[in-house]
């Protein structure tokens, strides 16, 4: 039953590789999510997450850890305790199958290089660590407060992904 825009309520997903998911451009162009309240769960915030060919969602950190099972798709995610400013970020290339854990409140960010939609399961305590009084808010770097250097390095890495015959389409050619 959807109970908010991007939100069910389900016990059971037949299958998160093409459950449906609702555009939310506020997380970058090309992103689109869907969350789920299973079971009455309390703590655990369950969530796919999609984006196009040649996107990333906007970096952002949030009060809690996640576990993020990319279910198709190739690409890199940058990942940095204070920022995502190059000599800080750590970067981590995924693919199918791949697991990444950003830390507790680290900045966070995901790029998809590769020739098909990305999708990826996040398991997160949501608002969990709110409820126990911690203050901290999920905080977003929107697109014009970006580092300039972190556009110039995905746009080197969709050039490196279309030198060796991964990537056939170009960001400006998506519809």
């Amino acid at each position: 039953e959807r109970i908010r825009q991007r939100w069910e309520q389900s016990n059971f997903v037949k299958d998160v590789r093409s459950a449906e998911v609702v555009l939310w451009a506020e997380r970058g162009e090309g992103n689109a999510s869907m969350f789920w309240d299973m079971a009455g769960n309390t703590i655990l915030e369950p969530h796919i997450s999609e984006f196009e060919v040649g996107s990333y969602k906007l970096g952002h950190r949030h009060p809690y850890e996640a576990i993020i099972v990319t279910l198709n798709g190739r690409g890199f995610s940058l990942a940095g305790k204070n920022s995502l400013k190059n000599n800080e970020a750590v970067k981590i290339d995924w693919q199918a199958g791949s697991v990444v854990s950003p830390p507790f409140f680290w900045f966070h960010q995901h790029f998809n290089t590769g020739s098909t939609v990305a999708r990826y399961l996040a398991i997160t305590e949501g608002d969990f660590p709110k409820r126990l009084g911690i203050p901290l808010e999920v905080e977003q770097i929107e697109a014009g407060q970006e580092d300039p250097a972190i556009k110039r390095m995905f746009q080197e890495e969709l050039q490196k992904a279309r030198a060796q015959g991964r990537l056939r389409v170009t960001p400006d050619q998506r519809g």
